[in-house]
């Protein structure tokens, strides 16, 4: 969508200070996190395609609200509506995928897959972030804003193409689903410590929102500031792409990569947000393989909760680091903020992963009966 890599921009140009920005994004990880396992249950129960419907749905509406009321109330309620759709749709369509695969006794290509989906949805991401250099200047925000619903209304009818989903459980019931997919959260040593690794990294991701704001303060012109936001997922997908085939060496790119930021930031604040990139990618590399892991490890039936499980890890994550950027974009510099946000928090994870072999070949092979042709 256009308005990811502007957004911010505009919220700053309605005159939100960073502590205000930053509390947006709180209200989108606090909802988020209201919803997030209730949907992940939910997932477990009724076909996933509908969820991911209504999921774009929901994200229009915010989107549209964005540019037809600016301000602080009408930017609360929007990022309220896109919490609301990112609940709906995390782990819904990971689950989708991998039960699918199974079905006909071909989740050994689950990593592929999960790589090739990762790397065609940042490449997408890619080009609207390039596309809102000219929708900027030509129409504004509102151009920008009606572009993006409009991406939002095509991805109703590709969602609405896929195959339904059906949850393969026994359960019976909403709430059975849902506490057996708690249970295999908390209780299952090696989904439990996947969980909470892919919860982490995730949060690292956090500070995309801001890049923005940091190019602008690094002494990027506006007009440049979406080329550099659109170095993120084309690293994100250099990343999503290796993590189908790299058997292990995350830990390594992760301390590597963040130490290249540390290096170019103190060179130059500037050198730094566009070596942020790099950092980013190994990031996403590293969250591929661990979520490929997380669904190989998931013996139960609700496999949609357990992953919503680490998506509520991940807003816990993330409101952490949305306060602690908005907070340091108001009171230090850019150079403190990447070394904080970026380098340190890097060289606390890297070691979990070295401690696992999140290698894509390490596939859980449990059989599953044939689904019925047609």
């Amino acid at each position: 969508m256009p308005l990811y890599p502007v957004y911010a921009l505009l919220f700053a140009d309605t005159g939100l200070s960073g502590t205000q920005i930053a509390s947006l994004f709180i209200v989108w990880s606090l909802v988020s996190i209201v919803a997030e396992v209730p949907s992940g249950a939910l997932a477990d129960r009724i076909p996933r395609r509908h969820l991911l419907v209504v999921s774009a749905l929901v994200r229009a509406a915010g989107f549209a609200l964005w540019v037809t009321l600016p301000g602080y109330p009408g930017f609360a309620v929007g990022f309220a509506l896109w919490g609301t759709a990112s609940a709906l749709s995390s782990g819904t369509l990971e689950a989708l995928l991998y039960d699918e695969l199974r079905a006909f006794d071909a989740a050994d290509r689950y990593p592929q897959l999960r790589a090739r989906v990762g790397v065609a949805a940042l490449l997408a991401e890619l080009s609207a972030t390039l596309a809102a250099v000219p929708l900027l200047a030509v129409g504004g925000y509102p151009l920008v804003g009606a572009v993006s619903v409009a991406t939002c209304l095509v991805q109703v009818g590709v969602a609405a193409s896929l195959p339904p989903g059906l949850p393969a459980g026994d359960h019976e019931g909403y709430l059975p689903v849902l506490r057996a997919g708690l249970h295999e959260a908390a209780h299952r040593r090696p989904v439990r410590r996947l969980v909470v690794l892919a919860a982490a990294l995730a949060g690292l991701h956090a500070i995309d929102e801001f890049v923005p704001l940091l190019a602008r303060g690094a002494g990027a012109p506006d007009f440049a500031v979406p080329l550099l936001v659109a170095t993120l997922p084309l690293a994100a997908a250099a990343g999503s792409w290796v993590a189908g085939w790299m058997p292990r060496g995350a830990g390594t790119m992760l301390v590597g990569t963040a130490l290249l930021v540390a290096i170019a930031v103190l060179a130059d604040p500037l050198a730094g947000s566009a070596a942020l990139a790099i950092w980013y990618g190994s990031v996403q590399l590293a969250r591929v393989m661990v979520d490929v892991r997380l669904q190989q490890s998931i013996t139960g039936d609700a496999r949609a909760t357990v992953t919503s499980v680490a998506g509520v890890g991940a807003e816990l994550a993330t409101i952490v680091l949305f306060a602690g950027y908005g907070l340091a974009l108001d009171v230090t510099s850019i150079t403190v903020l990447l070394l904080a946000g970026v380098t340190v928090p890097s060289l606390v994870l890297a070691p979990a992963l070295a401690a696992w072999r999140y290698g894509c070949g390490l596939v859980d092979r449990t059989s599953r009966p044939q689904r019925p042709a047609g």
